[in-house]
């Protein structure tokens, strides 16, 4: 054993179990929840930066119409607002508020907004066209003269990361219970006990059935209103996605190392790790630490497609990005799958490939396709 790392730390991250569920908390699934909270507040980072190529006002962006009208009476930097739009405003006001403020924006009685406030949006706006540049520091400008009482573009990003991140979180633990009985357990214990299927604690999660679950939630998510005014198409939606999803991955893959499960395949190198109680009940030996090379190659996946979305945020191309990195993690994870070992109850130790091999094929064909799909 020398020259290995021996590890057995407990699986439980406390002595207490849960109210209600009786259930005591795991290394597992904090890491699991740590995971999509980072997910969701880049995912908040990323929403706020696209909406800057929308600046425009709609109708649900205005909250409190009567107390734009007080600011505009009362507020002396407001003053050059009063008129007949004060005075006369009738019918829908979320419509008619919006309406003038984009027409306000498309005139130059709105003063720009400071130098050093500009500054900070500069490696932003320098990406964007003039007349969007100009209505987004107009906008700003309204926002921060209204305050509460319309919605800005940072809290519109969070209302659609919180949808979003739902979707997410929904789809992909649905889709990876259903993937992981379906793949890997037998079709037998199904039939004899049909709850299996729900019983999470019970069984793995399947990454290829939580990446096909994650996909048919956001395609219903991008079906409603909010997210067709700002053009968040599916496609787009997956290009922000998968920026966060890699990261999520990393840190996941982190708690299946301290649940001491997906297991590497045997080896004599020095930095092998001796699991001291693997969650298959397997027995002791030095392994490779699979778990740790595929949370550190997704966590430069998500540096990379950081860096890739950072310098061309303007994508004209929707589903590129998503095409990106279906191929590169499912490379990673086909490569990676050499050094696991079989996990599915259905394929023999003659089998040529894993189960994960083989449903990783599927997922870097269709991401060749959306690379190097043309949009219309």
């Amino acid at each position: 054993m020398i020259g290995f790392l021996y590890w057995d730390p407990s699986r439980y991250m406390f002595n207490f179990t849960l109210p209600l569920l009786n259930r005591p908390i795991l290394w597992y699934g904090f890491l699991f929840a740590l995971g999509f909270f980072l997910g969701y507040l880049i995912l908040r980072r990323l929403l706020a930066t696209y909406l800057l190529l929308f600046p425009e006002f709609t109708k649900e962006d205005i909250l409190d119409p009567k107390r734009i009208s007080q600011t505009i009476l009362e507020n002396k930097q407001a003053h050059f607002l009063k008129g007949k739009f004060i005075h006369k405003v009738e019918g829908d006001l979320p419509s008619v508020w919006s309406g003038f403020f984009n027409e306000l924006m498309n005139t130059d009685k709105i003063p720009l907004l400071s130098p050093s406030r500009r500054n900070s949006l500069t490696k932003y706006l320098e990406e964007l066209s003039s007349h969007t540049r100009n209505l987004l520091v107009k906008r700003i400008y309204l926002e921060r003269l209204f305050g509460s009482a319309v919605c800005t573009i940072f809290h519109k990003a969070r209302l659609l990361a919180e949808k979003i991140s739902f979707a997410c979180i929904l789809g992909a633990v649905i889709g990876a219970r259903i993937g992981d009985v379906l793949f890997y357990q037998s079709f037998e214990h199904l039939m004899r006990d049909p709850l299996l299927i729900f019983k999470v604690w019970e069984g793995g999660l399947a990454s290829h059935g939580g990446a096909i679950g994650m996909i048919i939630a956001l395609y219903i998510t991008s079906k409603r209103k909010e997210f067709k005014v700002v053009k968040l198409t599916l496609l787009r939606i997956l290009d922000l996605v998968v920026i966060p999803t890699a990261l999520a991955g990393s840190v996941i893959r982190m708690g299946n190392f301290m649940n001491q499960e997906i297991l590497g395949t045997l080896s004599s190198l020095p930095w092998a790790v001796v699991f001291g109680h693997p969650a298959d009940g397997s027995s002791p030996a030095p392994r490779h630490p699979v778990q740790l090379y595929e949370s550190i190659c997704y966590f430069l996946l998500f540096l990379g497609l950081g860096l890739f979305w950072r310098r061309f945020f303007l994508l004209k191309r929707p589903g590129r990005l998503f095409g990106l990195f279906l191929v590169l993690l499912f490379t990673i994870r086909f490569l990676l799958e050499f050094l696991k070992t079989e996990q599915s109850e259905y394929l023999t130790s003659m089998s040529y490939l894993t189960m994960g091999q083989y449903l990783s094929i599927p997922f870097i064909l269709l991401g060749v396709f959306f690379f190097f799909r043309k949009s219309k």
